[in-house]
């Protein structure tokens, strides 16, 4: 960042106010588990809940025009962006043969459900740029991942 080659001014809003860093998430809670059931099957379960992210007005560097430099407001102030609830779940099954050989079929599935809660947004609030809080990246969709693997 340039805002360290001035000097305190408020030309550089509130750069040196305390306040909540951009990745501060205030809760994260993650749980897994799994279960091998007699007949070798495997389930596995997995939960992840964290709080969204402070949002924080950006404006340009008032000497070198780089945008998204000074925060407008007490960092924060806009609000936060949503929670993000993940449900992933999975299911391995072993095949044997021989005395010491086992093929293991393995299934995984990330966002269950396929939320689309918003990760981040655009911070910039630049007098005249139209894009202001709207959302830049999503939750990763749901995806299925299958695998084989030999065990000796």
């Amino acid at each position: 960042t340039s805002l360290y080659d001035f000097r305190l001014s408020d030309a550089l809003g509130y750069q040196f106010t305390p306040g909540y860093l951009n990745n501060d998430r205030r809760h994260v809670f993650n749980m897994n588990g799994s279960y091998t059931f007699p007949s070798k099957l495997t389930l596995g379960l997995g939960v992840r809940l964290t709080s969204g992210v402070p949002i924080t007005p950006l404006g340009s560097h008032p000497a070198y025009g780089n945008e998204g430099e000074i925060p407008l407001t007490p960092r924060g102030a806009a609000g936060r962006t949503s929670w993000i609830n993940d449900v992933d779940m999975h299911a391995d099954y072993p095949f044997s043969f021989g005395d010491n050989y086992r093929l293991r079929f393995a299934i995984d599935m990330f966002n269950l459900f396929n939320r689309k809660q918003t990760v981040s947004v655009d911070e910039i609030a630049d007098e005249g740029y139209p894009d202001t809080f709207t959302a830049t990246a999503f939750q990763a969709p749901f995806n299925l991942r299958a695998s084989i693997r030999f065990e000796f």
